[in-house]
């Protein structure tokens, strides 16, 4: 339906212009990587896969 789409095309709108506002705004993107540091440094990751494992080839 036409509200939906005029929604959806607002949506996309907002959308582009944040991600351009934020590749123009370098005080933003070295505060969002310090946050991500931040962030990442609390989580320890864990691979679910075994050590040792070997990919499947011939399957």
């Amino acid at each position: 339906m036409g509200i939906g789409q005029r929604g959806m095309l607002y949506a996309g709108k907002v959308m582009a212009l944040s991600a351009l506002e934020f590749m123009k705004n370098t005080e933003l993107r070295a505060q969002a990587r310090e946050e991500f540091k931040q962030r990442r440094a609390a989580v320890n990751y864990v691979s679910p896969i075994p050590d040792g494992t070997k990919p499947p080839l011939n399957t």
